[in-house]
């Protein structure tokens, strides 16, 4: 019997990877082309992250109230 695989949201890993983009951009010498590709990757990650962030806060009050209740 085949089981469908579930992909889980690595967000420590997606963290790293903007901080890593980040980096990239901080610097003097950055290719004007590649820095553009950079940031676009950048806030395609903000973008995920935030959206987990939300979930997780929703949540975290969905718990909250199931407990409190």
């Amino acid at each position: 019997m085949a089981t469908a695989k579930t992909t889980t949201f690595e967000f420590g890993k997606k963290l790293k990877e903007l901080e890593a983009i980040t980096a990239i951009l901080e610097r003097d010498d950055v290719d004007l082309d590649r820095g553009l590709v950079q940031f676009e990757e950048g806030m395609k990650l903000v973008t995920e992250l935030k959206a987990y962030l939300s979930e997780a806060t929703n949540r975290v009050e969905a718990i909250k109230q199931k407990y409190e209740a």
